[in-house]
């Protein structure tokens, strides 16, 4: 076989190649779009005897139930992310801000306003009310609470976090404040910052040591 029919041998099959590529392509894409519009029920059943001209009605597919965001706002978090997974969606990330117009521990806001169409799994955020700002400049109560919450609470007195030190809790939920090294009640001012001790779920290395020594 000379060179110029070799040349031309291999023009001939890629000029092939590609158009089998585009073929499956358009195949691809066209199942994609139609997808939606599969067969899900008919009326007779298959296989049925009937008469010749008779009507078959089908029940075709228009795709998934779009996923409509619900209203959290004025819920509790649990209440929240009850809803949320009525609807098929996931609640991600707790935050908390002080309000003067909703009591404490119920939603105030929501990362994706209610009636906007969802995703399958797609991840909410939720803001959860403080309730009203503290107006005394004391060191408030902190033990018991979640470590973003006591940020908030210091940050309206004008005191930061200082230095946060983890202690193995396996009976609390993770972030409780367990210990605040300035007491409730003492005027914030003398204080330049708040250290706290915070519970967590993973033994640290100290607990682990003690656990294999048992």
């Amino acid at each position: 076989m000379t060179e110029k029919s070799k040349s031309l041998f291999r023009r001939i099959f890629h000029r092939r190649l590609v158009i089998k590529l585009i073929i499956f392509f358009i195949g691809l894409i066209l199942f994609t779009l139609l997808m939606d519009f599969i067969i899900v029920q008919q009326n007779p059943l298959p296989f049925s005897r009937v008469k010749r001209g008779r009507r078959v009605y089908l029940v075709m597919s228009i795709g998934e139930k779009p996923r409509y965001v619900p209203k959290l706002i004025g819920l509790t978090p649990q209440d929240a992310e009850f809803r949320l997974r009525e609807e098929g969606l996931r609640l991600k990330n707790k935050y908390y801000d002080f309000s003067p117009f909703y009591m404490k521990g119920v939603v105030i806001n929501q990362s994706v306003p209610p009636g906007e169409i969802a995703r399958k799994n797609q991840n909410i955020n939720i803001t959860i009310s403080l309730g009203p700002a503290p107006t005394s400049q004391n060191i408030p109560n902190l033990v018991g609470k979640s470590l973003s919450s006591a940020q908030k609470e210091l940050e309206a007195v004008g005191v930061r976090v200082g230095i946060v030190k983890y202690m193995y809790r396996s009976n609390l939920v993770p972030g409780t404040v367990l210990n605040q090294s300035v007491s409730a009640g003492q005027k914030a001012i003398m204080a330049d910052s708040v250290n706290l001790i915070v519970s967590t779920d993973q033994p640290l290395e100290k607990d682990a040591k003690n656990e294999n020594t048992k």
